[in-house]
């Protein structure tokens, strides 16, 4: 069984579902069946939604690989709830660190929050998992794995560790 970490009541992230090439906003109902599923324990569950002509269709949510019917999900709570004292993640890119938008970065606290160690975030087209157990993103399309740590901690990255897998 689940078990959920309560928020303000007040606060409600916005969810969205990728459709081709633009987000598209998740109504109240089902934005709130995606959060308790994030504010949960559970890896997938099933998630009704209105796809395009108003038909609700049942399908996966993979909370960790962020995907619903293995079409991409974000939740973005940074516009609703911005949070200044997040924490700083930053991530390798093989000359210097550099931070993750504030979107990204508040995505990773709050999966911090919720006791998450995996989950996934969208660039543009590309996927990225993050593993915040090992402290590591992997590019979906090349597999590359870089380090990523949180500002002011040192980095303590093993190229031999087995990154973790979303199925």
């Amino acid at each position: 069984m689940a078990t959920s970490t309560s928020a303000p009541s007040s606060f409600l992230p916005t969810w969205q579902l990728r459709l081709g090439q633009s987000w598209n906003a998740l109504d109240p109902t089902t934005t709130q069946a995606f959060e308790t599923a994030f504010r949960s324990t559970t890896h997938t569950v099933d998630i009704a939604v209105s796809v395009l002509g108003g038909h609700n269709k049942t399908a996966e949510f993979n909370v960790d690989a962020m995907t619903w019917s293995d079409m991409p999900v974000r939740r973005d709570s940074y516009s609703n709830n911005p949070d200044p004292a997040a924490t700083m993640y930053e991530y390798w890119d093989d000359t210097c660190w550099v931070e993750f938008s504030k979107y990204n970065r508040q995505h990773l606290q709050d999966c911090t929050t919720y006791s998450r160690n995996a989950t996934t975030i969208f660039i543009n087209n590309d996927s990225y998992t993050i593993d915040l157990a090992g402290l590591v993103q992997i590019n979906g399309a090349s597999g590359k794995v870089r380090p990523i740590k949180k500002s002011g901690s040192p980095v303590i990255y093993n190229l031999d560790a087995d990154p973790i897998t979303i199925d």
